[in-house]
C-alpha cells in the first residue's frame, strides 16, 4: 500500500484529486438548483464514501428527520438490533382442566414461552386463565416461574364457590418482573393447589425483554 503525498493547500485553491488536501477552512458544496450536489461511485468494489472522525465527535451531521431510503444502522444508541425489544407470546382456547395428568397432586404449569436474551436485562411477564367451578369449592393460586424458579411477588389466589352461586367463574391474573442474564430462558405459568372439579378455560402467557439501562447495569427502579 502507498501512502498519498500530502498537499498543503491555501484557501482558495482547487482539490487535488489522487493526493491528500489539508486546508485549515470548511470547504462547501452549494449546488443551487434541484437535484444530487455530490455523486461518489467506487467502480473498483469497497465503499464510495469514507468519513473519519476524532473520539467522541459524530461522523455526520444532518438538518433533516427525512427517513433515508435503504439507509441500514447497524446499532442504535449503541445497540446491536437483536439487544432491543424481544417478545415470546402463547395462548391456549381451551387449558387442560384440574382432573388432567397436567396436575400431578394439583400442580402444573398448562402454558410456557421460550425466549432469548441476548444481553443481561429484565423480563417483563404478564399471564392470566380462566377458571370455573359448578360442582365444588376451590382455592388454588397462580405463579410465574423463569427456568424453575418462581418469580417473587407474582402469587396470585383465586377461590371458586362451586357449591354456591356467587363465584362460580373466576379468573387469576398475575404480572412480573425478573432479572436474567444473556441466553435462553423458559418462562412458565404455574398453578397450584387446583382441585379435581375446576376446569380451565382460555389463558395467555407473554414475557418481553427488555435490556438494561445504557451503562450495562441494572435499572434503577
Amino acid at each position: 500500500m502507498t501512502a498519498l503525498p500530502a498537499i498543503a493547500a491555501k484557501v482558495g485553491d482547487p482539490v487535488e484529486l489522487g493526493v491528500n488536501n489539508t486546508v485549515g477552512r470548511q470547504t462547501a458544496l452549494i449546488r443551487t438548483r434541484v437535484g444530487t450536489a455530490l455523486a461518489v461511485t467506487a467502480k473498483g468494489g469497497g465503499s464510495p464514501l469514507k468519513l473519519v472522525s476524532k473520539d467522541g465527535s459524530p461522523p455526520m451531521k444532518v438538518n433533516s428527520s427525512a427517513k433515508v431510503v435503504r439507509l441500514n444502522a447497524d446499532r442504535l444508541d449503541n445497540r446491536h438490533a437483536d439487544a432491543l425489544l424481544r417478545v415470546a407470546f402463547d395462548v391456549l382456547a381451551d387449558l387442560p382442566d384440574g382432573d388432567t395428568s397436567t396436575f400431578t397432586f394439583g400442580e402444573g404449569e398448562p402454558l410456557s414461552v421460550s425466549i432469548t436474551a441476548p444481553t443481561a436485562g429484565w423480563l417483563v411477564i404478564t399471564g392470566t386463565i380462566d377458571a370455573f367451578n359448578f360442582t365444588g369449592d376451590d382455592t388454588y393460586a397462580c405463579f410465574f416461574r423463569v427456568d424453575g424458579s418462581p418469580v417473587d411477588g407474582t402469587t396470585m389466589g383465586s377461590k371458586l364457590d362451586g357449591t354456591g352461586s356467587t363465584n362460580l367463574h373466576e379468573d387469576c391474573t398475575t404480572h412480573g418482573v425478573q432479572e436474567a442474564a444473556a441466553g435462553p430462558h423458559t418462562v412458565t405459568f404455574a398453578l397450584i393447589d387446583v382441585g379435581t372439579t375446576t376446569d380451565f378455560g382460555s389463558g395467555s402467557l407473554s414475557a418481553m425483554f427488555v435490556p438494561f439501562d445504557g451503562t450495562g447495569g441494572t435499572s434503577s427502579l
